[in-house]
């Protein structure tokens, strides 16, 4: 036969959708597990998934949802939810936050929204709705840069406890309670950028899915006490990773 150039193949390569959407299929078949503090996680990493949409499917079953390396934009849509407790979306696209959030999630304690793409402080406003939110974490945003970053998340969430893994200070509830009032108006420039900011610090490593030690397979009230205090005093993400690497190992922090 003459030469010439290769015939292609008829057959079609599959290609994969440059996003997936969230659905029951997906729900049913993503991992799960429990984690160290014995609480139950649906683990959703990396699924390309564009919109928090039908989490109806996850019928309110766990305490912990893992949506990290999507491409999620928009926190909200929830199913109500009084269950959950944590909602990690680390490494999305964030750049907006429903301003019913607490209404969806009346439980949720802790957000981490290390890696997104939160760029003014009026994009956190829909946090006040989370009566209950203790931790939250956005490390690697945009929004670190300015100065009245954690003044305005301290006045705007009074229930948080840590910020970007460091305890608030009570000299920090002062000062934020004098920029935002909430008795009036404030007179804080809230695109005022810090001249000292750093937005530069990873988070720490996010949970990995599979089953927890032996040794933290049935934990007392107690060492969940134990374990949740060395969460709270933990500073930096590098004490957060140290931290993960003992309950790993089965070490229960603060315990002999």
């Amino acid at each position: 036969p003459p030469r010439g150039r290769p015939r292609r193949s008829r057959a079609r390569r599959r290609r994969h959708p440059r996003t997936m959407r969230f659905t029951a299929d997906l729900a049913v078949h993503a991992a799960q597990r429990m984690n160290p503090l014995g609480e139950r996680e649906v683990i959703l990493r990396g699924y390309k998934i564009a919109a928090i949409e039908n989490t109806g499917t996850l019928k309110d079953q766990f305490d912990v949802i893992d949506l990290s390396d999507n491409e999620i934009t928009r926190v909200g849509n929830f199913a109500p939810a009084r269950r959950l407790t944590t909602l990690l979306l680390h490494n999305n696209r964030v750049a907006t936050i429903d301003d019913n959030l607490g209404d969806q999630l009346p439980s949720l304690e802790t957000l981490m929204l290390c890696h997104n793409r939160l760029e003014s402080l009026t994009q956190l406003a829909g946090l006040r709705s989370c009566a209950k939110l203790q931790h939250l974490a956005c490390v690697g945003n945009p929004i670190k840069r300015l100065e009245h970053y954690r003044s305005f998340l301290i006045a705007t969430v009074p229930s948080l406890k840590t910020l970007d893994f460091k305890k608030i200070k009570a000299a920090e509830r002062e000062k934020a309670s004098e920029l935002f009032p909430e008795d009036g108006p404030s007179n804080a420039d809230l695109t005022l950028v810090s001249a000292t900011a750093d937005a530069a610090h990873p988070p720490p490593p996010p949970p990995r899915s599979g089953a927890p030690p032996a040794a933290l397979a049935n934990l007392t009230a107690e060492q969940k006490a134990a374990i949740r205090r060395a969460v709270a005093n933990a500073t930096t993400p590098a004490e957060v990773d140290a931290l993960e690497r003992q309950l790993r190992a089965g070490v229960i922090p603060g315990l002999a």
